[in-house]
């Protein structure tokens, strides 16, 4: 079991979390890199998410801290999706081969396997596979060879 942790801006009320993940497997994983994207400020950016939270309160806490537990968390927005679309999207124009594989990789788990936005209905899991088969074209096309 243990402790796992999620990014939280307390200012937005968003949250990221692309793999509920226990602390030492932040350290040793690519999704540290989301919140580095977050948190980079830019003056211009194509990318809605990039530097989206530079200058916020943000804090990544664990599902056994107090303030976890009493957090409403129908207040925060997931906005996990919108970060991996923006992050495939850099990865892919800029040949990033390992960032794009890692970030289609996280949209198949995070945006069609557990978004509860697919699970409740709200979005269907065709128009999610149809996102992510035009992602895997774009890959394709950059990096010309087989996924």
């Amino acid at each position: 079991m243990g402790e796992y942790f999620t990014i939280v801006n307390l200012d937005k009320k968003e949250r990221v979390a692309i793999t509920p993940l226990k602390f030492y497997e932040y350290l040793a994983n690519e999704n540290s890199k989301v919140l580095f994207w977050l948190l980079t400020r830019r003056e211009k950016t194509e990318y809605k998410t990039l530097g989206r939270w530079a200058g916020d309160r943000v804090i990544v806490i664990g599902d056994y801290d107090e303030m976890y537990v009493k957090m409403n968390w129908d207040e925060y927005k997931d906005i996990t999706c919108d970060v991996i679309r923006d992050m495939i999207d850099y990865a892919v124009q800029e040949g990033l081969r390992e960032l794009a594989e890692f970030m289609i990789d996280a949209f198949k788990i995070h945006c069609i396997d557990i978004d509860k936005l697919v699970l409740k209905g709200k979005v269907s899991r065709e128009e999610r596979e149809k996102e992510l088969q035009e992602y895997i074209k774009r890959f394709k096309q950059r990096f010309r060879e087989e996924v």
